[in-house]
């Protein structure tokens, strides 16, 4: 029973993992000046960080960074989520505050 539980968890992450690459390959293609095997590599690399327990960001909804290919690690004090220090940049100038984009805590 654990090795199917094991497989489904395998299987739901490949889905979800495919769908992002649906989704975010434009973005990924765009940042990598049109290398479409780099833009590739990103996304594999994606994929085996999810495997390996690392949470996405939640503003961009990647593990690596697709410009600077860096791994979320600002960590709110609240909510614990990370995100890419990038990310969070963006989300604060364009806010105009500095709360967390999820539970609105002051970061």
């Amino acid at each position: 029973m654990n090795s199917l539980y094991g497989e489904l968890v395998k299987r739901r992450a490949v889905i979800k993992m495919t769908g992002a690459l649906i989704l975010y390959l434009p973005t990924i293609f765009v940042t990598q000046n049109g290398a479409l095997a780099e833009a590739m590599r990103i996304w594999k690399q994606n994929f085996d960080k999810e495997f390996e327990g690392i949470e996405e960001c939640p503003i961009c909804y990647s593990v690596i960074h697709t410009a600077n290919h860096s791994l979320p690690r600002l960590a709110c004090k609240t909510c614990k989520h990370k995100f890419h220090s990038a990310c969070l940049y963006k989300w604060f100038s364009t806010a105009h505050k500095s709360n967390c984009p999820l539970c609105q805590s002051t970061f």
